[in-house]
Order: structure tokens, then C-alpha cells, then sequence
């Protein structure tokens, strides 16, 4: 589990570290929590929590969340239309993206580098 102390330090120099550092220590910490288990559902295996693209792949996607919350929580501002035919729909205006572009560059990383080291098979002839 990433602390908030190491996402702390990762958005110190980040373009959007202000906003994340001002979303309040209890949105903040609920991103994180968020993204962390997206991030982890996109990994073929998990790697050490302070790999450096695991943290940022984690953080990038905590700041996308705070920064499109609105869209994650279906609402009547977000309805575009609703039919009430039988039992009825709702078409919600939105991002339809639920991960950053940032984030998917740092799982791709991830995976591929995990990928090419479990393709390396040493067989040993005793």
C-alpha cells in the first residue's frame, strides 16, 4: 500500500502537485486507495510497492480520479438522456476513460518489463 508520505513526495515536483497536495488529506488518501487497486488490476504481476513506475503509475492515476471525481459519481447533473421504456436508462455525459494516459504508460512499462524477464528460463543440467 502506498503511504501518503511517498505520494507526497512524488507530486513535489509534479505539474499538478498543488492540486493533489490541496485535495485534503481524506480525498487524497481515497484516490490513492482507488487507484492503487485500478493499477493493480492491469498488472500481469505486482511488483515492489517502491518501484518507482508502481508509484508513479499509482499516483498519476490518483490525480486523475480527484481531478474527473465528478464523472465517477452518477448523478442528475451528469444525465444526458433517460428513456422510460420498460424498465428505463440513463446516458450519463462524461470522461469515458477511467485511466490517466500517464498511468498506462507506467503499467505498460511494468508489464513489459516483467514480461521480458519471465521469458529468460535458465535450465540447469546437473
Amino acid at each position: 500500500m502506498i503511504l501518503i508520505e511517498t505520494a507526497q513526495k512524488y507530486f513535489n515536483e509534479h505539474l499538478l502537485g498543488e492540486f493533489f497536495l490541496e485535495s485534503g488529506s481524506a480525498l487524497s488518501l481515497a484516490a490513492l486507495r482507488m487507484a492503487e487497486n485500478d493499477v493493480r488490476t492491469r498488472l500481469d504481476v505486482l511488483p515492489d510497492e517502491q518501484e518507482s513506475d508502481y508509484i508513479a503509475a499509482v499516483c498519476e492515476q490518483a490525480v486523475f480520479l480527484l481531478m474527473h471525481k465528478d464523472h465517477l459519481i452518477p448523478g442528475d447533473k451528469n444525465v444526458v438522456s433517460e428513456t422510460i421504456e420498460g424498465l428505463g436508462s440513463f446516458t450519463y455525459a462524461g470522461n469515458e476513460k477511467i485511466f490517466a494516459p500517464r498511468t498506462e504508460i507506467f503499467i505498460e512499462s511494468i508489464n513489459k518489463r516483467y514480461r521480458s524477464s519471465a521469458s529468460i528460463i535458465n535450465i540447469n543440467r546437473g
